[in-house]
């Protein structure tokens, strides 16, 4: 397995997916049913060990219909695992929790590509999910700014009353 590939997959399903979930969001088209996020995100995960650990990886390097498949996929699952984070009702905490806990499930897919000597591939698997890891950085950031500002209103407040 080349890491070229691996980058393919981090691409559609870390860059290309969320952005597709911005476009929807920015045009403001009707939000599409997402289901619970702990869904999305258990597919998203179970995606990510099911394609790269399994022989369906070696499989579609063969096969031009499942590759195509594989990398459809990687795209619809990748824009289910991003909606609750970028247009859903997770709130803050919920948002970060769902962020931080998925990288470190995809992290262990790269380590395993290593442990079987294909490190390339783990590699690119582990910088594949640089984009969770930002967005977590992120969403974690602006949920901590949100919260020490409505602090700072509420302490002037008592202090003016």
């Amino acid at each position: 397995m080349s890491a070229a590939h691996m980058v393919e997959h981090s691409v559609l399903s870390g860059v290309v997916a969320p952005a597709i979930v911005l476009a929807w969001i920015a045009l403001r088209l009707p939000r599409p049913p997402i289901g619970p996020a702990l869904l999305a995100w258990s597919a998203f995960v179970a995606a990510q060990w099911a394609f790269h650990l399994t022989p369906l990886l070696e499989r579609s390097q063969d096969s031009f219909a499942l590759h195509g498949a594989e990398h459809l996929a990687f795209l619809a699952i990748g824009v289910w695992f991003w909606a609750p984070v970028l247009g859903g009702d997770l709130g803050d905490p919920g948002r970060s929790l769902y962020l931080f806990t998925a990288a470190p499930a995809i992290d262990l897919v790269g380590v395993a590509l290593m442990v079987r000597g294909e490190a390339g591939a783990g590699v690119a698997m582990l910088a594949g999910t640089l984009p969770i890891v930002l967005a977590a950085g992120i969403v974690t950031w602006r949920w901590l700014a949100r919260e020490d500002g409505d602090t700072e209103i509420i302490e002037r407040a008592h202090a003016a009353g």
